[in-house]
């Protein structure tokens, strides 16, 4: 069965100058053959139902799901019922996912990720996957001259994606994450919730701030306030690699209320200035130490 696939590359579906990160919406009523990829995929089903057959295994999936297919992947779909399933795709390439993946740092939820046997499935609430492709049908009608706006879009949608993920599969010390706090992750890794700091992770959370603190340790090996950093320096961070707006705009939309303490931070996690850090483009670290 794995020697009858097609491999499939991005380039087979744009031009090569397309060729690190790409999107697309679809509704399929037919099959998509055996094939792997030279890339990654993640798909977003947000009608409809689906039977996923991938390395050996047959899955039925609903809508409102996501999937993060590897390139060692090997996979089939088709749809399910009389309903056309509808999909979006998002191709990244395996530089800039390594890149991301790299930046979150050695843990568990990452290895397993790229280990897993089967690719990881997670469900979305769906409102959430109504604001994803709407998101994403925004991006499709931005114009040619605004490329580097649409690569910035594309990598924010790719890492709060990927947060689904993570917080699913991030065990620590060989237990796994509660469910709230993998819900509680999902919904902070969203920029309009991280920009807001640890007031609104305690808002959000179902547990006291001692109870918080205490899990984001034991299961997460890090503080709340450090998580949020984080997810604020990669924000900025993909703002200063694929935008043109000021660094002092920068700071302040990732949620930095301090232009001094953004620059120190910024500094200790990547090695350089932010300005530096987009004059030489440099890629994302890994900032589990942070």
């Amino acid at each position: 069965m794995q020697d009858c696939y097609e491999r499939y590359r991005i380039t087979d579906y744009e031009d090569p100058s397309d060729a690190i990160l790409h999107s697309v919406i679809s509704r399929i009523n037919y099959k998509v053959v055996l094939h792997r990829h030279t890339y990654y995929e993640i798909f977003l089903i947000y009608s409809g139902r689906l039977l996923h057959e991938v390395n050996n295994k047959v899955i039925e999936i609903p809508s409102n799901t996501i999937i993060f297919i590897r390139p060692d992947d090997f996979h089939q779909y088709r749809q399910l019922g009389e309903e056309n399933c509808g999909l979006v795709r998002l191709w990244v390439s395996t530089q800039i996912m390594e890149d991301l993946l790299r930046f979150l740092g050695n843990s568990s939820g990452v290895k397993r990720l790229l280990e897993d046997k089967l690719p990881p499935i997670a469900s979305i609430q769906q409102t959430e996957m109504q604001s994803f492709v709407k998101r994403f049908e925004a991006v499709f009608s931005l114009h040619q001259e605004e490329e580097s706006r649409r690569v910035a879009t594309l990598k924010q949608l790719l890492i709060e994606l990927v947060f689904h993920f993570i917080g699913i599969m991030n065990p620590v010390q060989g237990e796994n994450l509660p469910p709230w706090l993998t819900e509680l992750c999902r919904q902070i890794s969203l920029k309009d919730n991280f920009v807001l700091g640890l007031e609104r992770l305690f808002d959000l959370s179902p547990v006291s701030r001692e109870h918080l603190s205490r899990s984001f340790k034991k299961y997460l090996g890090t503080t709340p306030t450090q998580y949020i950093n984080r997810l604020r320096l990669n924000y900025a961070a993909n703002q200063l690699a694929n935008t043109n707006r000021k660094i002092v705009d920068i700071c302040y939309d990732s949620g930095f209320g301090n232009l001094s303490y953004f620059y120190q931070s910024f500094k200790s996690a990547y090695g350089v200035t932010p300005k530096e850090y987009r004059f030489q483009k440099l890629t994302p670290v890994d900032l589990g130490h942070s």
